[in-house]
């Protein structure tokens, strides 16, 4: 079987006596940037003031290289050195990839935290992963990022720098659209520095663990990149139009890292709206790019002629393990459809999109981008893990596209390499191995990450006017799934949404771990262990089956 690159170069790294140095994201750029500079590199859509942005801006390739070396100027000046970590909390525009890329070439890490995060996620992350540097930029329901960081590095002593962009950055924060306006076009290229940390973590739950950071090497990263790559046949001529957060894996796996190794144009996308992104699908030409599969399918119907014939790859992303999704019609033009699987924050695969299938089934096995009579370059394992009760079977993965913990802890991996994905699973009876992948009530998976449904229990049980309570999830077409919540009121209490918001929010907590919906029931289903039954509790908002409280009790 033929070898992926970042498998020999793991080889190579580890028999020289460690881990390979975090600069090949950076390095592959700056090759490119020599090589083609007239030539459009990132894109974005030019009206951001809704989310508290500047206007946006195009890169060429020579013009990216030097906004990248002038942060990494500006990361030295401010004392940041190899090896230290910094916190990024930005929405999904041009100037989030310039400063992951920035970060890679000084030799730091960065520690993606998810956009959605409030103070209270940012500050956990803080005591975990002891930051150097904070950078932020836009606005929220709550405010600006900057602002809210700025604050939590105030409690946090390790912070020694917060930067921002936007156009009303708060005082004492340093602007970095300022930094990328006042480079100079004759001093001389950064010098690449080398680091054997991760170079970028990530963050996911797991039942019972509401953060859990994952390191990505640069090899895993551009493994996820070459997948992609591989399996589309991507090259400079194509143009990928990203949706979805590099704070995650599927805007890894789909955006930053095929962009970063097939050398074509990354166009960022932030604030989904359907019209701005038809607008610039015909803008940009894109010819790439994924939806989830029910956003999809209606943005498919409107589709104009010159936008579907510019799109001539697009992903279809299947959220929560669903057994059934909606299938994209894009009237007279075909173009090739594929499917993305998101597995548990650690890896994406796609597969070919085949019309009607069972969305839920996962192959077992190598998954392998040659024909089965032949070998090909595997980059994600699937495998059973093994388990006495079959319902608890969990899917394990192992690969160089396949992120991975150290030490001890739930994504750990095995004697064998394999780690949890934390998606349960069964075999699937049929002529070749495959899996069932199941959702599991226990995790919710909401707007591309993991959260834990213990974590929104002990919060919402903290009410005053609830004597019980519970989180639950239901589908949602954008997201995945949203949070719900059901409460039981004390006596003479009653337990509305408004209230539930309102003092959630006193309380610091995230936007979006409010509930969008809320039911007030006369008991919490449990079962004989003290565990919810969610299931139940969400045919009480999806109206379907009956008598849903009895039923719950009697199958515990």
């Amino acid at each position: 079987m033929s070898q992926a690159p970042a498998e020999t170069s793991e080889r190579e790294a580890q028999s020289a006596g460690g881990e390979s140095p975090v600069l090949a994201g950076s390095t592959l750029f700056r090759q490119r940037a020599a090589r083609r500079p007239q030539a459009l590199a990132i894109a974005d859509r030019m009206d951001r003031s809704s989310f508290g942005m500047s206007p946006g801006r195009n890169f060429s390739y020579g013009e990216a290289d030097k906004a990248i070396d002038a942060l990494c100027r500006f990361f030295a000046d401010h004392g940041l050195e190899p090896g230290d970590i910094i916190g990024i909390q930005m929405p999904n525009v041009a100037e989030t990839a310039l400063l992951y890329l920035a970060a890679w070439r000084s030799g730091l890490t960065v520690a993606a935290f998810p956009y959605l995060w409030h103070k209270t996620e940012v500050a956990e992350a803080c005591a975990t992963l002891n930051p150097a540097a904070l950078i932020g930029g836009g606005n929220k329901d709550d405010g600006p990022v900057t602002e809210m960081l700025r604050e939590t590095a105030a409690m946090h002593f390790c912070v020694r720098l917060v930067a921002g962009f936007g156009p009303n950055v708060p005082d004492g924060i340093a602007d970095l659209d300022q930094v990328l306006s006042e480079q100079r076009s004759d001093e001389a290229a950064v010098h690449e520095h080398h680091s054997f940390a991760p170079a970028l973590i990530t963050f996911t739950a797991r039942p019972g663990h509401s953060l859990l950071p994952i390191p990505h090497s640069c090899e895993t990263l551009l493994a996820q990149g070459a997948m992609t790559v591989l399996a589309l046949g991507l090259n400079a001529d194509d143009r990928i139009l990203n949706a979805f957060p590099l704070s995650g894996a599927t805007g890894l796996t789909l955006g930053l890292m095929p962009w970063l190794v097939c050398g074509g144009v990354l166009i960022q996308h932030h604030a989904f709206d359907s019209v701005s992104f038809a607008r610039q699908v015909s803008e940009t030409e894109a010819t790439v790019t994924a939806l989830p599969a029910p956003v999809l399918s209606a943005f498919s119907k409107s589709l104009t002629v010159k936008q579907a014939m510019s799109l001539k790859r697009i992903g279809r992303v299947l959220h929560a393990c669903r057994a059934s999704a909606p299938t994209p019609n894009f009237g007279g033009y075909s173009p090739v459809l594929f499917d993305v699987h998101p597995l548990g924050d650690l890896a994406c695969v796609l597969l070919t999109y085949m019309d009607g299938a069972d969305a839920s089934l996962l192959p077992r096995g190598k998954l392998t981008l040659a024909p089965p009579e032949k070998d090909g370059v595997v980059f994600v394992e699937t495998a059973l893990s093994k388990s006495a009760n079959a319902e608890v079977a969990e899917l394990l993965l192992r690969g160089p596209a396949v992120a991975k913990g150290h030490g001890h802890g739930p994504i750990t991996p095995d004697s064998r390499g394999f780690v949890g994905a934390g998606i349960p699973c069964l075999p699937e009876p049929a002529p070749e191995p495959l899996l069932r992948l199941k959702a599991d009530p226990e995790l919710i998976h909401h707007g591309g990450f993991l959260v834990a449904a213990s974590e929104l229990d002990r919060l919402y049980e903290s009410f005053p006017a609830c004597e019980d309570a519970a989180c639950f999830s239901v589908p949602d077409p954008l997201l995945g799934e949203k949070v719900c919540a059901a409460l039981v009121a004390k006596p003479g209490q009653s337990v509305r949404r408004s209230s539930l918001h309102w003092y959630l929010k006193t309380r610091q907590v995230a936007h979006y771990k409010l509930p969008s919906e809320v039911v007030e029931v006369p008991r919490i289903p449990r079962r004989p262990d003290g565990r919810v039954i969610r299931e139940r509790l969400a045919t009480h908002v999806t109206g379907e089956g009956s008598g849903w409280i009895e039923a719950a009790e009697e199958a515990s």
